[in-house]
């Protein structure tokens, strides 16, 4: 899966959105096995989104900019 994103997108937008993983592992382990919810992975959950949301609005105006 890794070979057909980089064909698609570029790699530090892929990199961005290998926290994706990070996140439904830990709300897999919330729902499906009980776990707690700490007030850390609500922050860890923000500074990922933060990340993928910087780095596709970055990634955008670039392209704009090329064009």
């Amino acid at each position: 899966m890794n070979n057909y994103a980089l064909s698609k997108v570029t790699p530090t937008t892929m990199a961005a959105f290998g926290g994706i993983s990070t996140l439904v592992t830990v709300l897999g382990g919330v729902f499906l096995a009980g776990e707690n919810i700490y007030y850390y992975h609500y922050i860890g959950f923000a500074l990922i989104l933060f990340r993928m949301i910087s780095v596709s609005v970055l990634d955008i105006h670039k392209s704009r900019k090329q064009a």
